[in-house]
């Protein structure tokens, strides 16, 4: 805490009679005296606040400090029979006036010494989240169900149609090609990226039970970046192969042989788990300490970072810097493809040949700009200080509805998809 200066002096709230023997003023620096002795049994380190969790101990986040302040202001109103004030704030944790309010509840001259360890224990030793409750949608019971039918559908029809794509690529062999092979590892990410979030958002709309615990909640925001991540470097790839195939057509089957799409994948996933390593470390060493309410319905970062009751400028930092490094590190590569396929497409003399390379990246092209276009409205804007109603629409976009539009883009904008399953559905019929 920084601001302290020792002539100056505070007063005991009014709340106190005149009378009061514990009334009189305190300097700061017996106050800061009375604070350091008290907490002494409590601190293993040099800061004023910490938070302790078995054998590890943090500081305290100006968040909890602010918190406890509040609760100390409280409970001072309370010993007297008072009732405490409606909008109880503590100002700015950055000040001097911060801290006065705890102080003069806590180290007051009548205060006994069992009395103060018993606050300064409460804040070295706050209780733990063992859980969170995702919000969700606050919506009327009524509403909630259609939500449930209508998701229920949605993750029904995602499930089925990206199975559909995987299965025709694996035994279709008309579509054993570099591009229908990464799409296949695009279907089967997105079976998994959508089953991440929507089973649970599911359970919270059918049954009501909205909770899920700490160690479950890391893991969905582990699971869920990790994928996203690999996405991106997914559809990366997919650009760099349509790239090939336009730009380089002679050489194409040369620099996109099977030994290097199996490569190429392996990097992907491999790179998508390794980005977002870090940033999921760095969350499994916060502190949440109440409140436990998520206005999400899933673990997103910056909701999980606002209850938390230690420090997490450094989790800002560091996923910050992931996410710009693997969002606009793919989006700009993406775009420089595309645009070096665009350019070539136009130097095509035949208008039959335009129109045949520009449908078989049009799909791609929506793909890219549905799920980039989202993405960075998510995590590369500013961060607002709370959540709005408009991030939680544009999650469910982004995590519901866009894995269920990426395989339809292709089927329907595919011929070579649609002649395999015309195929398919003729031998089943024979069969």
């Amino acid at each position: 805490m920084s601001g302290f200066y020792e002539n100056q002096e505070i007063v005991l709230p009014t709340f106190r009679s005149v009378e009061d023997s514990d009334v009189h003023p305190l300097d700061v620096g017996n106050t800061m005296k009375q604070y350091l002795e008290a907490t002494a049994p409590f601190r293993q380190s040099d800061y004023l606040f910490v938070l302790s969790q078995k054998n590890k101990r943090m500081w305290a986040s100006p968040r909890s400090i602010a918190a406890w302040i509040i609760q100390a202001i409280q409970w001072a109103y309370k010993e007297k029979g008072l009732a405490p004030p409606e909008a109880v704030t503590a100002h700015s944790t950055r000040s001097v006036n911060t801290s006065w309010e705890a102080f003069t509840a806590c180290c007051s001259r009548g205060s006994s010494s069992q009395k103060r360890n018993g606050y300064f224990k409460m804040y070295s030793n706050h209780t733990l989240v063992k859980s969170f409750i995702l919000l969700g949608f606050s919506l009327d019971r009524s509403t909630q169900l259609f939500l449930f039918v209508f998701f229920l559908s949605i993750y029904s029809m995602t499930l089925m149609s990206n199975l559909l794509i995987i299965t025709l690529v694996t035994f279709q062999r008309s579509l054993h090609k570099p591009m229908y092979f990464f799409i296949g590892n695009f279907s089967f990410l997105e079976v998994w990226y959508t089953t991440v979030t929507v089973p649970k958002m599911l359970t919270g709309l059918g049954t009501g039970n909205k909770t899920i615990s700490t160690r479950d909640c890391i893991s969905q925001f582990y699971f869920l970046f990790f994928l996203g991540a690999t996405q991106h470097f997914l559809l990366t790839i997919m650009a760099y192969d349509r790239f090939l195939a336009i730009c380089y057509p002679l050489r194409y089957t040369t620099l996109m042989s099977r030994s290097i799409c199996g490569k190429l994948a392996a990097m992907s996933w491999f790179a998508g788990c390794l980005s977002i390593s870090l940033p999921a470390v760095m969350m499994t060493r916060l502190v949440f300490c109440g409140p436990n309410t998520i206005d999400h319905f899933f673990c997103d970062f910056s909701p999980l970072l606002q209850l938390s009751c230690t420090d997490t400028w450094l989790n800002e930092i560091i996923f910050s810097a992931v996410a710009w490094a693997v969002i606009l590190g793919c989006f700009t590569f993406t775009c420089m493809s595309y645009v070096s396929v665009i350019i070539t497409i136009l130097r095509i003399p035949s208008s039959l040949g335009r129109q045949k390379a520009f449908s078989t990246c049009a799909s791609h092209l929506a793909v890219v700009g549905i799920f980039f276009g989202t993405v960075i409205f998510m995590y590369i804007r500013p961060k607002a200080k709370k959540s709005s109603p408009v991030d939680k629409v544009v999650s469910v976009f982004y995590s519901v509805i866009v894995p269920l539009l990426n395989p339809m883009i292709y089927s329907l904008r595919n011929k070579e998809i649609k002649n395999a399953l015309v195929r398919a559905i003729s031998k089943l019929k024979g069969i």
